[in-house]
């Protein structure tokens, strides 16, 4: 048997990761009180609580380099062989530790999912699907590099002091984009931020603009997703109707997943966009 892990960040459900015996490690949160265990401890709710507190988000980060190398051998113990899958290089530090921890430890392969939040949900999800159908690692490994040029997430980023952790270019013009009250959105497509453009506008006018341009991009794509760290279901309600509207029948009842709070930390509590395999 091959165990396939994860991290918290991968934004799968609880009831997927129970019934596809998947192996999750878990991020930390680091506030001015401690460090904390991702959606363990605390939930997306009290990260955007914390921020109206005191004004910044707090940090997130990888697991350490001992959690990896011991969630491996423990999975060693029973299986022939561990896929761990790391969310995207250019978000988190975490392919290097746990490309360190799998040194010197035999049938571990670690593979960057090039992608985060459901985007690498996705490629996890991909992983658990050649598995199951009896591919070994190398297989696996191999298709997997194939799937995740497919995987393309659309974001929209509203709180501008997390721009800095998207495209430090972009941020620069953070004084200018708050005068304007236009917001960048950004391509995430094999490790790479591309910034796409501003949408202008209140909260009506901006989801109304930045629906007309995500169902161009990602029409007629077969798997769709909503991500996203609101709570506010009238504001997700309203999103969708603006989705139905510019993108028609086929955007109707796509599914929505609440961002980790790893995501929250780095991306803002008003962050919202929309995952597809093209």
């Amino acid at each position: 048997m091959i165990v396939i892990s994860a991290e918290s960040s991968c934004d799968l459900s609880d009831d997927y990761i129970e019934a596809h015996n998947l192996t999750i490690l878990t991020h930390y949160i680091v506030t001015d009180k401690g460090q904390f265990y991702d959606g363990i401890e605390v939930t997306g709710k009290n990260i955007i609580d914390y921020k109206q507190r005191k004004g910044a988000f707090p940090s997130s980060k990888s697991p350490k380099v001992e959690d990896y190398r011991k969630e491996f051998n423990k999975c060693l113990e029973t299986a022939e062989g561990v896929i761990h899958i790391t969310p995207g290089i250019q978000a988190y530090s975490s392919f290097g530790s746990a490309s360190y921890a799998a040194k010197g430890i035999e049938n571990v392969y670690v593979t960057d999912s090039m992608q985060i939040s459901y985007g690498y949900g996705l490629v996890v999800k991909e992983a658990v699907r050649l598995r199951d159908l009896g591919f070994d690692a190398k297989s696996i490994l191999k298709k997997l590099d194939a799937y995740k040029t497919r995987v393309k997430t659309y974001m929209l980023i509203q709180d501008f002091d997390c721009i800095y952790n998207v495209d430090k270019s972009v941020a620069k013009f953070e004084p200018l984009m708050k005068f304007l009250s236009a917001y960048p959105y950004f391509c995430i497509s094999e490790d790479k931020y591309k910034f796409k453009g501003l949408v202008f506008g209140g909260r009506g006018l901006l989801y109304k603009n930045f629906s007309r341009r995500i169902t161009r991009h990602i029409k007629s794509v077969k798997e769709k997703t909503i991500i996203t760290s609101k709570y506010n279901s009238n504001e997700l309600n309203e999103f969708n109707k603006m989705l139905i509207k510019f993108g028609g029948d086929e955007f109707k009842n796509i599914p929505v997943s609440r961002v980790s709070c790893s995501e929250v930390c780095r991306y803002g509590g008003n962050m919202l966009g929309m995952v597809g395999v093209i």
